[in-house]
């Protein structure tokens, strides 16, 4: 068992509740659990061994080859060490948090959140509770990186300029889709087998397949009309596109092209 300095506790009294801090100390390397360290008690006395009390706080630094760069802490309730703060060269750089936790630590400002860390097992998370303010970018070089968005909204992502939309993912159910408010322009192309253009087509007032043969269901659909027929009123309603067909529904005897990207 380590050899704990006495301090004079009066020193740290609570003046209006008339109640003292404990604060217990142990020697460099000490590892003994809780019951092994002698607490610090009020006044000026000899240490009360093992006489744990509400608001006792047992600090230790390890004594490992770097003895003194970790600062360890127990309550009387913990049992157990735990390190709290790397001080290494008397600058903090790691803190360790408590393990399966569901807020291990949380930066706030009264009762808001602004960074909370949760440890729960199977569930660890960052959440950002404030607007964060990237001055320089961000790099997702170092590993593979996946953004997962709310599922069911009808925007639950848009990129924006102002109140103008670039890009908007809509994640409404049946309906899920991107849209582009602005033009794209395709520097590199479009990949081989990745574009469908169909011959004329004929409408005769039924669903028609127009096989397109991308291999999975288009991304993008366009439909333009090449003859609105002899009175120029008709409708050219779209179907339920698929893996193998394009699908659209008009008036008989008007005549249209589709296309479509992979």
């Amino acid at each position: 068992m380590s050899t704990a300095p006495v301090i004079d506790a009066s020193c740290l009294r609570n003046r209006k509740a008339q109640t003292f801090t404990v604060v217990g100390f142990a020697k460099n390397g000490d590892t003994n659990d809780i019951a092994s360290v002698i607490p610090v008690t009020a006044g000026s006395g000899a240490p009360d061994h093992n006489a744990f009390v509400a608001g006792e706080i047992y600090i230790r630094t390890d004594g490992t080859a770097a003895a003194g760069t970790l600062l360890y802490a127990a309550t009387n309730t913990s049992g157990t060490w735990a390190p709290i703060v790397n001080l290494s060269s008397f600058a903090p750089t790691v803190i360790s948090l408590t393990d399966n936790t569901a807020t291990a630590l949380d930066f706030t400002e009264g009762a808001n959140s602004y960074l909370k860390f949760t440890t729960t097992n199977s569930a660890e998370k960052v959440t950002i509770s404030k607007a964060l303010a990237l001055l320089l970018g961000i790099d997702l070089s170092g590993a593979a990186s996946n953004i997962s968005i709310i599922d069911n909204n009808a925007a639950a992502l848009d990129i924006k300029e102002g109140s103008t939309s670039y890009i908007k993912c809509v994640t409404t159910n049946s309906s899920e889709s991107v849209t582009l408010g602005k033009p794209l322009l395709l520097n590199g192309g479009i990949a081989p087998g990745g574009v469908f253009s169909s011959t004329e087509q004929t409408a005769n007032g039924s669903p028609q397949n127009i096989a397109h043969g991308l291999g999975t269901t288009p991304s993008f659909v366009t439909v333009y009309v090449t003859d609105s027929g002899a009175t120029g009123i008709y409708t050219l309603v779209p179907g339920a596109h698929d893996a193998t067909n394009i699908v659209f529904n008009g008036t008989a005897g008007i005549k249209y092209r589709v296309q479509a990207l992979k």
